[in-house]
């Protein structure tokens, strides 16, 4: 697989993946399972591929948010993460700042697999 660079921070009680951006596009749950923010092709195609839409509470969908399948092709992952990835690029600059005010640095940033 491929790899991108990405600012991992706990968040929520999950790792959380941040582009270079400033922006989330994913993250991984205690269970081990990966839940992306997908652009809205790539949401209803993905839903169909296995992946359930992620759940605030019982009937309430987070956005454009998936949990994949573990069961998914490692091909079909990586699509779903660099679609994930792109689609956070594309809205442009987020937040610059870590908690404490610290301002993010290129060396913030690990490659990663997803």
């Amino acid at each position: 697989m491929g790899t991108l660079k990405v600012f991992v921070r706990p968040m929520f009680g999950a790792q959380c993946f941040f582009a270079l951006n400033g922006r989330m596009f994913a993250f991984r749950l205690r269970d081990g399972s990966l839940v992306l923010r997908l652009p809205a092709e790539e949401y209803e195609a993905s839903l169909g591929r296995g992946c359930v839409p992620f759940m605030l509470r019982p009937n309430v969908p987070f956005g454009r948010w998936v949990r994949l399948s573990r069961e998914m092709a490692s091909e079909q992952v990586e699509a779903l993460w660099k679609a994930a990835y792109n689609d956070a690029l594309s809205y442009g600059p987020g937040p610059t700042t870590r908690k404490g005010g610290h301002r993010l640095r290129p060396s913030d940033f690990l490659e990663v697999e997803p």
